[in-house]
């Protein structure tokens, strides 16, 4: 019998739907966040031994470091993270498997909703078809709604997955809890909670969800509902007790961030602030019913700044308004659209902004567990329609069914669209920056993906220039908006080198640098193009670079040593000489400017003792160095010292035994000392390499 319960055609429709409807990104890569929390987190690649380390730290410590406080509240899920930790266990790096584990949880999520529908509104088969019944209605819109996609096909959304899986596994086991005497049903919802609060902390909107749940739609007693949620609070404490000893403090606690892509709200007044979110809150109800266009960032400046002067704002308000005393009007009539409304806003509440910041202006992730109250409302008055209760007119069903079936078909259109931008990162910037296109983080990463394009083997030279191009504009753009995004500037003098215009690659790296000295990267990116211009002669770029790496770490023996061979190219061989000496005063073991001391003393100064002491210097820290080897070997044949020259010659010789230059130099030193037969011998060996 239950077996036939769940395997009912309801079920397996649900399962298949929901299934097929996310089929298309099994063969996505990994995209977004998953470098975060899976290609690049230390933990999660540590797999099965990476445990302990994801269950006592903040979810960003495996990618950024020791920082556990990155946004303002912290972040604690460690459930997800070890399931991509036992993927990578048992099947390394692989999407697909991402993928296909993402898909199953969606579906498996939407068959629980099905059954937990099924138990709150009382479904009886004998007086209706299951395809006409409410609780079918709702699941479907649910299991079809686009705003769903960002975390079905995005491997990292499964925090959201196991959360909402979890929360609705303990309201369902809470239904019976409250109505048995047996403590089976209590500890599964509370082992249930547990589990969706490992997951994501917006799972704690449950302990409102939950016993509002059970006053709707049963007759239990108030006392009841509320003595039986010791089953709730027990793991909400053991949760906390993990949180505080894996962050150092609870929800809501943590530091502010003076960065704008993790605080939008940084420059903006009291009252703009809360305008602003009223706004938002009023886009995510515009994408609830008309999900059209989507997008993965809603970052700064995507979503304007906005005061109360805006007919939008007022609209929000006035809507959120009437919502409110809808639902608590209904808590006297018990009107299932009344719950839907208190489940949408009780679990909308967490991510609103309104009582702390979440790092972003809005994201449609945080409609997943919102968008089920949602469709409670909408799926209730389309069954009332459907079955002729909602107005006394014969043509009510026939449009009501007409409607059902445009939100089917449309819903399921967009859902499989959507689910193809995911497939990478290159498709999912490249698309979402044409939405987003006032947003300062999708340009800059739209930039970062082309340049990556750009540089992929295969890529000829016109399709490689016009992607750096148009990686160029979006990075502008980027920095236009956000002047001090700091990764925006480092990207666009990344373009400018790999388009070979060194100046202007400069100019980008300097605005960065000028911004925050303490960002180390922009050290590294100096030195590759201070290196690049000396090859190329642009000799005042690269002086400019390594000048500036000089006076910014002057603990750096390398970057004097650079410096010095700018001079050089520029023949300014007493400048060279003095940065050699900064490069040795720095680094005692320094070979190559010991070295290029030694090289420069006897070919451009004469100073044939000089050049052999600086070369022995050089040889002491480097014996195996063969340039080394070759410079000693000449520099004593100069100073009439000729068994150390052919000492040092032979000695090079057995690192480098093709070298027709060196048999010479060997043959040279033997005739200067008289001896024309192994002069000739080690001439003839020259000519045979030489062949």
């Amino acid at each position: 019998m239950i077996l036939r319960q769940y395997l009912s055609s309801p079920l397996i429709l649900i399962f298949a739907v929901s299934f097929i409807l996310y089929i298309n990104t099994l063969g996505h890569e990994y995209a977004l966040d998953d470098t975060m929390m899976i290609t690049e987190n230390s933990f999660t690649r540590q797999g099965f031994d990476g445990f302990g380390n994801i269950l006592t730290n903040d979810a960003f410590v495996g990618f950024f470091g020791e920082e556990k406080t990155l946004l303002e509240g912290g972040r604690y899920r460690p459930l997800s993270q070890i399931t991509f930790a036992i993927e990578y266990e048992l099947f390394g790096l692989n999407p697909f498997i991402g993928h296909l584990v993402n898909t199953i949880w969606y579906a498996l999520l939407c068959c629980l909703i099905f059954l937990t529908l099924n138990r709150i509104f009382h479904y009886n088969s004998k007086k209706e078809k299951w395809f006409f019944s409410l609780p079918f209605i709702i699941t479907m819109l649910y299991a079809l709604h686009p705003l769903h996609t960002e975390v079905v096909a995005n491997i990292k959304g499964r925090d959201e997955l196991m959360s909402m899986f979890f929360s609705i596994a303990a309201l369902y086991f809470y239904l019976d809890f409250v109505k048995k005497k047996n403590m089976l049903p209590g500890f599964l919802a509370g082992m249930s909670f547990f589990l969706a609060l490992l997951s994501k902390e917006n799972a704690l909107t449950f302990l409102a969800i939950i016993p509002l749940t059970v006053y709707y739609f049963t007759q239990h007693p108030l006392r009841v509902n509320l003595t039986k949620m010791y089953a709730l609070l027990i793991p909400v404490l053991l949760f906390f007790f993990l949180r505080y000893n894996a962050l150092g403090f609870f929800i809501g606690a943590g530091k502010e961030s003076g960065e704008l892509l993790n605080n939008p709200f940084l420059h903006a007044s009291v009252g703009e602030k809360y305008a602003t979110i009223f706004y938002t809150m009023g886009v995510y109800l515009k994408l609830l019913f008309f999900p059209h266009t989507l997008t993965h960032d809603y970052y700064p400046m995507h979503i304007p700044i906005v005061g109360w002067d805006q007919p939008e704002v007022i609209l929000s308000l006035m809507i959120y308004l009437t919502l409110g005393i809808i639902a608590i009007k209904s808590l006297k009539t018990k009107n299932p659209a009344g719950y839907g409304i208190w489940f949408y806003l009780i679990t909308f509440s967490i991510f609103s902004n309104l009582f702390f910041s979440i790092g972003t202006f809005m994201n449609e992730r945080f409609m997943f567990m919102p968008s089920l109250g949602f469709a409670i409302v909408i799926g209730y008055y389309l069954h009332m329609a459907i079955k002729g209760e909602l107005l006394r007119s014969k043509t009510v069903p026939l449009l009501a069914f007409i409607l059902s079936a445009f939100i089917v078909m449309g819903f399921s259109y967009k859902t499989i669209t959507r689910n193809k931008v995911w497939k990478n990162d290159y498709t999912l910037f490249t698309t979402d920056v044409k939405t987003s296109h006032n947003s300062a983080k999708v340009n800059v990463s739209a930039g970062g993906a082309l340049i990556d394009k750009a540089l992929e083997p295969g890529v000829n030279e016109d399709q490689r220039k016009q992607k750096l191009l148009q990686a160029v504009e979006y990075l502008n753009h980027g920095i236009s908006i956000h002047p001090d995004y700091l990764s925006a500037w480092i990207l666009l003098g990344n373009s400018w080198f790999h388009l070979n215009d060194y100046q202007k690659s400069l100019e980008a790296y300097m605005a960065c640098l000028n911004r925050n000295p303490d960002y180390d990267l922009i050290y590294i990116n100096l030195d590759i193009l201070g290196k690049k211009a000396r090859q190329e002669k642009e000799l005042s770029i690269a002086r400019k670079c390594f000048e500036t790496l000089v006076n910014a770490k002057p603990l750096n023996a390398d970057y004097y040593y650079q410096l010095a061979m700018v001079y050089e190219k520029k023949e300014n061989f007493d400048q060279t000489v003095k940065l050699l000496k900064k490069t040795v005063e720095k680094d005692p073991g320094h070979y190559k400017a010991l070295k290029k001391h030694g090289e420069i003393e006897g070919k451009i100064f004469g100073n044939i003792d000089q050049s052999i002491e600086y070369l022995n210097m050089a040889y002491n820290v480097k014996p195996d160095n063969l340039t080394i080897l070759e410079n000693l070997g000449v520099a004593y044949g100069i100073s009439g010292d000729f068994e150390k020259s052919l000492k040092y010659f032979y000695k090079a010789f057995t690192r480098n035994t093709d070298s027709a230059e060196l048999l010479r130099n060997i043959s040279l030193t033997y005739r200067r000392m008289g001896k024309l037969d192994k002069a000739q011998e080690y001439i003839q060996k020259s000519r045979a390499v030489e062949k």
